[in-house]
């Protein structure tokens, strides 16, 4: 819980929403809607302006989803990976 108290969440959001402005990677975000922590909505704003970003949304997943929803984690992960090594072959 202290972790979560210190945490500077505007700050790290504005630091990696800077560092996404560059990021041209394929890159793949799993997110669990029902995480207590950290809002789906500052999620999309952050990411929002990335190019080649999938966001995957996990319904009843929290903050930890690869706890409880590791078959669905592991298709996506694996379907993004299949499509981004073909996508970095056609360019």
């Amino acid at each position: 819980m202290a972790t979560i108290k210190n945490l500077q969440l505007q700050s790290a959001m504005t630091e990696i929403s800077e560092g996404f402005k560059t990021w041209e990677h394929p890159t793949q975000i799993i997110w669990g809607l029902t995480d207590p922590w950290l809002d789906f909505e500052a999620v999309q704003q952050v990411t929002q302006p990335v190019r080649n970003l999938e966001l995957v949304k996990l319904d009843k997943a929290g903050h930890y989803p690869q706890d409880h929803w590791a078959k669905e984690i592991s298709e996506s992960i694996s379907f993004f990976f299949e499509n981004a090594w073909f996508k970095q072959q056609i360019v």
